[in-house]
């Protein structure tokens, strides 16, 4: 599995009619390409599988 560095810094997801739902990272640019990118790889062979 591929993991994401891990940051300090969080950001607040916020549902304006029940408050903060919870916290993500704040990540740079490149960590957001990695995260898309292996979660694309993961991607590949469970989309072959059947729903069933």
């Amino acid at each position: 599995m591929t993991r994401v560095a891990s940051h300090q810094n969080n950001v607040a997801v916020k549902n304006p009619a029940t408050g903060i739902v919870g916290t993500v990272p704040a990540l740079e640019a490149a960590d957001i390409e990695q995260a898309v990118a292996a979660a694309e790889m993961a991607f590949r062979p469970w989309r072959a599988l059947a729903a069933k």
